[in-house]
């Protein structure tokens, strides 16, 4: 159990968007780390060589959660990059046409939707609503198609199954009727499915 949970050990981020004016600097996005440090030494506190082959890191801090301050405020609504992009909408409540960061399509139809009327949404919500039915109506039917597909087919082989013991049996040597018995078709069955194969000529052995 001791070497399961060390296999387990993720990275994680602490992301936290302020509002309001925290310390002092020049920057909007502040980046930091857990360092653990010796209280009487001043050592920095390392991974054994084991765990850096097995972790790929070399301090302890690594292993612990990486620190993210974003000071919405100090932002001039530049975007130079996809983080720009989400700050700017953190900041405006908007997304331009030409953002292209990670989730913010979605992040736009979320805006999409708090930007209408109450009467377009609820509109919307009944339009949504009417395609889950249309769409719930389809997969039903396609799912009965399937159904009804797979006890065809399962059908189809029994039928192709019986028809191959009938062949079999009349080359064989057997009489129709017990060729019947075998297979609880009846004669004019059997001779059906002699004609259609070719066998025009029924072998009355006695079998």
């Amino acid at each position: 159990m001791k070497n399961f949970a060390l296999l387990c050990v993720i990275l994680m981020y602490s992301i936290n968007i302020i509002y309001f004016d925290l310390g002092k600097g020049d920057d909007y996005v502040y980046h930091g780390f857990t360092n653990f440090t010796g209280l009487h030494t001043q050592t920095e506190l390392e991974l054994t060589n084991r765990q850096q082959q097995l972790y790929g890191k070399t301090v302890a801090g690594d292993l612990y959660p990486e620190y993210y301050i974003i000071k919405v405020s100090k932002f001039n609504e530049v975007a130079k990059d996809t983080l720009d992009e989400w700050i700017f909408y953190l900041k405006t409540g908007k997304i331009r046409d030409d953002f292209t960061a990670q989730g913010i399509d979605k992040a736009r139809k979320v805006l999409a939707y708090d930007n209408l009327t109450d009467a377009d949404k609820k509109q919307h919500e009944g339009m949504v609503h009417d395609r889950r039915i249309r769409d719930s109506e389809i997969r039903t039917a396609f799912s009965d198609g399937e159904s009804k597909g797979e006890a065809k087919g399962l059908e189809k082989g029994k039928a192709e199954g019986k028809a191959e013991v009938v062949l079999n049996a009349h080359n064989a040597g057997y009489s129709t009727e017990t060729i019947s018995a075998i297979t609880g078709l009846t004669a004019e069955q059997i001779i059906k499915i002699q004609k259609f194969s070719g066998l025009t000529t029924l072998k009355r052995a006695q079998k």
